[in-house]
């Protein structure tokens, strides 16, 4: 195995950065061929490069166009297979006018000098196509519709702080995750436990967030894996 899987019920690793044992999650949830996430991905760059102590996750919701989102999405972690998502979530965004075929989504990869071969077989992995949908379900669970969203440990930014790109909203959110977590650590918990707590407790669905967000826990859900 190449990586440990992103959680109970998936079959790849998730595509984030920063410390595994960060006190605070950012989850952004994408759709690559959605504008608005485009707008914003300097934004989240920002960000990573301001908290180096925040772990950042990325989560697949692919709408806006029901082929060419999801087969991005599934280029995007085949990239993951290989350990470079980031690099080609900047392609997919820098292309995101483009129309989105196998021959095209491989020339990216043989552009980021990627394994080729590995890549194209990875295309049709169904494990791929499990992740991304079983993310896709995990989002409608929690009644999340649209693209781009960020939680903070299930706090939300709100649309005024993401559209105006302000990272002192974003501060204040992993200010306050921060702290609520390190009061549950010092109260006896230990740090997965404190994050999911944390998160269930800011974020309307609960502990269904907390298990299906920040748990990675998807064990519990089913996908049609047949083509669309």
């Amino acid at each position: 195995t190449y990586a440990p899987a992103a959680g109970q019920g998936y079959f790849e690793p998730l595509p984030a950065s920063g410390p595994v044992d960060a006190p605070v999650i950012v989850t952004e949830v994408i759709d690559f061929k959605c504008g608005f996430c485009a707008a914003r991905h300097g934004f989240i760059k920002r960000l990573q490069a301001e908290f180096r102590d925040v772990r950042f996750v990325v989560k697949h919701l692919p709408f806006v166009d029901a082929t060419q989102s999801e087969l991005g999405a599934i280029a995007s972690m085949a990239a993951n297979r290989q350990g470079r998502f980031s690099e080609y979530a900047d392609m997919l965004f820098r292309h995101q006018k483009d129309s989105w075929t196998q021959q095209k989504l491989t020339e990216y990869a043989q552009e980021l000098g990627l394994d080729v071969p590995r890549f194209l077989a990875d295309l049709g992995r169904p494990s791929l196509r499990s992740y991304v949908r079983m993310d896709k379900q995990a989002s409608d669970e929690v009644e999340v519709h649209g693209t781009p969203t960020l939680f903070v440990n299930g706090r939300v930014l709100s649309d005024t702080g993401f559209m105006r790109q302000d990272p002192a909203a974003v501060r204040d959110l992993v200010r306050a995750a921060a702290a609520s977590v390190a009061d549950r650590v010092a109260a006896g918990a230990d740090l997965e436990t404190a994050r999911a707590a944390d998160a269930g407790a800011h974020h309307p669905s609960g502990e269904r967030f907390a298990r299906l967000f920040v748990l990675n826990d998807v064990s519990d859900l089913r996908v049609d894996l047949r083509s669309r």
